[in-house]
C-alpha cells in the first residue's frame, strides 16, 4: 500500500514535525527539519541501598525507600522531563539498553558521613519490588582515574571503597535512545492506490512492527495536521490547511487500519469532505501530514512528514464503510 524513500527509516528524532500554516509558500514535497536525537537520562533517589559483592565485576546495587516512579529528561539541545513509573522502566529497560549496559553514577552518604560521594558504574538486570520500595541492580565498578587533560591543578582519585549501606542515594542512568526509527528529514511517500486510511495505517503498522519497541497493553496516542500542496502562481505553491486531529489515543493492534470506527476512518472522511468542496478541479494533491506519536511517558517517541498523492481509486478505503 506505499512506498518509503530509503532514507525514511533510518535517524532517531523526537521532533514534532512543523505543523501546517496557512498561506505559506512551499515546495511541493515539504520536508519537515531535521531535528536533533535525544539520548534520555533516568534518575532514581532512594532513602537507603548498598553496593556488595566479591569485586568490582559482580556487584549488587539496592536502592530501598524508592518512590514509585523516577524521573527521565534529555540532555541538550532538547528540553523535556517526564516522570516514569517504576514498574515500566524495569519492563522497558531491556529494549532500552539494548546494545549494551548503560553507565551510571551513584551519590549518597556513607554511614557517619555528612557529605555525599559518588561511584561509577554499570548497572543492568533490574528488579523493582513495589511491596519493598526496592531497586535491585547488577553493577560493575567503573574506577576513577586523574584527569590527564585537566589544568595545572591535579586531583588524585579518592579511594572509596563498596558501601555496604548508604543513606539518601540516588542513581543517575545515562545513554537510552528509546525512540523510533524515523527520519523527518525527507517525506515519506504514501502511494500504491490505497485510501487515506488505508495507507496511512499501512505505515503505521510498519512503524509499529520494526521502528517501536513496545510491550502488549502499552498506551499510545497520536496526533496529525493535514496541509493540500496548491499551485497559486507560476511555479508557486502553498500549504493550505485542511484538518487537525488532535492528540487521540491510538491501539498498534486494532487502529492501524481502516476500521469504519477508528480514528484513520475520521481523518479521511474530514480529507474527503474538504477535497469535495475546497480542492481545485482534477487537484492530486499532494496531501502533506505531519505525523507524531506519543509513548507512554506522554513525549513524543516518533515523527514524520508524509505525502499522500491522490491515487486513481480517489481518497476513500473500502474499509472504512
Amino acid at each position: 500500500m506505499m512506498r518509503i524513500r530509503s532514507r525514511a527509516i533510518a535517524a532517531l528524532t523526537v521532533s514534532v514535525a512543523a505543523l501546517v500554516a496557512g498561506g505559506t509558500a512551499s515546495a511541493a514535497a515539504a520536508k519537515a527539519p531535521r531535528a536533533a536525537s535525544p539520548s534520555y537520562l533516568f534518575s532514581i533517589p532512594s532513602g537507603s541501598g548498598s553496593l556488595t559483592g566479591p569485586d568490582d565485576e559482580h556487584l549488587r546495587l539496592r536502592l530501598r525507600g524508592a518512590r514509585d516512579y523516577l524521573t527521565r529528561f534529555t540532555d541538550r539541545p532538547l528540553r523535556q522531563a517526564t516522570v516514569v513509573a517504576d514498574v515500566d522502566f524495569a519492563r522497558r529497560f531491556k529494549a532500552d539498553f539494548a546494545e549494551d549496559d548503560p553507565n551510571a553514577v551513584l551519590t549518597y552518604v556513607p554511614r557517619g558521613a555528612r557529605v555525599p560521594v559518588s561511584v561509577v558504574l554499570t548497572v543492568g538486570a533490574p528488579r523493582w519490588d513495589a511491596r519493598r520500595a526496592t531497586w535491585t541492580f547488577s553493577a560493575t565498578r567503573i574506577r576513577r582515574t586523574a584527569d590527564d587533560s585537566s589544568g595545572p591543578v591535579r586531583v588524585r582519585p579518592p579511594a572509596i571503597p563498596d558501601p555496604r549501606s548508604f543513606t539518601h542515594g540516588s542513581l543517575l542512568i545515562d545513554g537510552s535512545n528509546a525512540t523510533a526509527a524515523i527520519d523527518a528529514g525527507d517525506p515519506i511517500e504514501l502511494t500504491g492506490g490505497g485510501g487515506v486510511a488505508a495507507s496511512l495505517g499501512g505505515f503505521l503498522h510498519h512503524l509499529f512492527t520494526t521502528g517501536i519497541t513496545r510491550t502488549a497493553g502499552e498506551p499510545f496516542a497520536i496526533a496529525l495536521s493535514v496541509g493540500y500542496t496548491s499551485q497559486i502562481g507560476a511555479g508557486v505553491t502553498a500549504l493550505v490547511p485542511v484538518t487537525l486531529l488532535p492528540r487521540t489515543p491510538f491501539d498498534p493492534a486494532t487502529d492501524a487500519g481502516a476500521a469504519p470506527s477508528g480514528p484513520l476512518c475520521a481523518l479521511e472522511a474530514a480529507i474527503t469532505a474538504w477535497h469535495d468542496i475546497s480542492a481545485p478541479p482534477g487537484g492530486q494533491g499532494p496531501y502533506v501530514f505531519d505525523l507524531v506519536v506519543y509513548g507512554s511517558g506522554r513525549a513524543p517517541i516518533a515523527a514524520a512528514t508524509l505525502d499522500y498523492r491522490v491515487p486513481a481509486g480517489g481518497l476513500t478505503s473500502p474499509g472504512c464503510g
